[in-house]
């Protein structure tokens, strides 16, 4: 019984030198390592390449913000201006009336005075 066992030992381990010593065995293991390795390098790749544009992404997203907010405040500010500008043409305008108001009325008090002298 024991040499039935020995043999049996024996031949699993002349099977498995016989795959370590076959030629085309190793030829196709080291294929494989490269083709693992070549994946690796592919899929590292792609990772770099997706952080890349995710980094991209985000800083055009913070200069279209950046950007987006430099036009609103540009736009403040020329409403700002509009209305100011606004304001002072009424405040001008106001007193050219106040003006013409005056005018008017010296006037008025005149041909009021040159009819009294006249009676």
């Amino acid at each position: 019984m024991k040499d039935s066992l020995v043999v049996s030992d024996s031949l699993s381990v002349s099977k498995a030198d016989s795959l370590a010593n076959d030629p085309s065995a190793i030829k196709k293991a080291e294929q494989e390592r490269k083709k693992a390795e070549r994946e690796k390098a592919r899929k590292d790749r792609q990772a770099a390449k997706e952080a890349r544009w995710a980094e991209l992404d985000a800083r055009d997203a913070a200069k279209a913000k950046a950007k987006e907010e430099k036009a609103l405040k540009k736009k403040r500010q020329k409403t700002l201006k509009t209305l100011k500008a606004m304001e002072k043409r009424r405040a001008k305008e106001e007193r050219m009336l106040e003006r013409y108001k005056a005018r008017y009325e010296k006037q008025k008090a005149r041909k009021a005075g040159r009819k009294a002298g006249k009676k």
